[in-house]
């Protein structure tokens, strides 16, 4: 067990296990702001080590991918052709999914996981929302898409789902869509500060963060902006920090109070780089670079246990083929007591 020590030239607290018999209330309130806000108190940060993984059967790029029960889902992508199926990644090997989507495959689409079943909307090859339902081993048409258009962006909140952006053959869109799989139609909602598609998207304590993206048809060198939307409220909000340069194509993880944007596309090159971004503290920093360069590609991760979590990262273009590498991220998750949460704590000056 670590020990946690704060010091002041005037102040030392220590924090001490004891029975709440002989504990004393403190607020945060009679706690010296020196102490309170010291810079430098958090314990050690969350860390990220890549390592490589089998590569993916089928290399695909203009992929997506979802974490659901443990394993890692690649949807579909494209493979010298539109391809058909889900690679599933258990921990130790790969396998393809025995059934197909139905429409003979998708690629440039985005995908989330709703209620135990994983969601694919947008791209090339449906004018549908499609369901794929890894326990029944089954897919299903569900909802049309208001507009066809690619490169779209997808996630799930509080048992809804949400469509943004994406792009056709001329144009970029504002769009903001919600909707419950299987609903007849999709019901349009505030529009995003911006036209945008090939954005990296991923949910946080119930709202959805979405990071750089495209302004137009092709453009690749992406932007460098950083939007929260409020499914409750509706409302977008922009951030003041931004990515390190323009950014796109690449992918967006949540593990723990910390989202990771990985590869993608910045300033028009397929890149490697990872970036950290702190919800809490609206802050970004570099995190130790993915072992391959890629685009277009998928991820996903989750917090396996409350102190550590896992991130894949497969598939993807490079030197204008699809790829079948894989490489997998252990995050190592502190748990950290941040200053504007502390609340009523117990403790005892000495």
């Amino acid at each position: 067990m670590r020990s946690v020590i704060f010091l002041d030239s005037l102040v030392l607290l220590s924090l001490y296990i004891f029975s709440s018999a002989d504990a004393k209330v403190i607020s945060t309130s009679q706690i010296p702001n020196s102490v309170k806000y010291a810079p430098n108190w958090f314990l050690l940060p969350d860390s990220l080590v890549w390592s490589n993984i089998t590569s993916v059967p089928t290399p695909c790029s203009s992929t997506c991918g979802v974490y659901l029960n443990n394993k890692y889902y690649q949807i579909c992508g494209w493979s010298s052709s539109r391809y058909a199926y889900a690679q599933i990644w258990d921990g130790s090997s790969w396998a393809q999914s025995t059934v197909s989507h139905p429409d003979g495959g998708v690629n440039s689409h985005s995908c989330a996981v709703w209620n135990g079943l994983i969601i694919v909307s947008g791209g090339n090859g449906s004018g549908y929302t499609t369901v794929f339902d890894p326990n029944a081993n089954t897919w299903i048409h569900s909802t049309p898409m208001p507009v066809f258009c690619y490169y779209t962006s997808m996630a799930s909140v509080n048992g809804k789902c949400y469509l943004f952006g994406g792009e056709t053959g001329s144009t970029a869109y504002y769009s903001t869509y919600e909707w419950t799989p299987g609903d007849a139609s999709m019901t349009l909602k505030t529009d995003m500060p911006g036209p945008r598609c090939r954005m990296m998207v991923t949910e946080y304590n119930g709202k959805i963060y979405a990071f750089g993206g495209s302004t137009a048809f092709g453009y690749l060198a992406g932007t460098n902006t950083i939007w929260v939307y409020d499914p409750t409220s509706d409302i977008w909000t922009v951030k003041s920090t931004h990515l390190s340069t323009g950014r796109c194509s690449g992918v967006a993880v949540t593990i723990g109070d910390k989202i990771y944007i990985i590869a993608g596309y910045a300033n028009n090159s397929i890149s490697d780089i990872v970036e950290v971004y702190d919800p809490i503290a609206d802050s970004i920093e570099f995190g130790p670079q993915l072992l391959f360069k890629t685009a277009t590609c998928a991820g996903a991760g989750d917090l396996i246990n409350p102190s550590g979590g896992e991130i894949i990262v497969s598939g993807g273009t490079y030197g204008g083929s699809s790829l079948g590498t894989a490489n997998r991220g252990e995050v190592l998750v502190d748990q950290e007591v941040q200053p504007c949460s502390l609340g009523i704590i117990k403790a005892t000056f000495h």
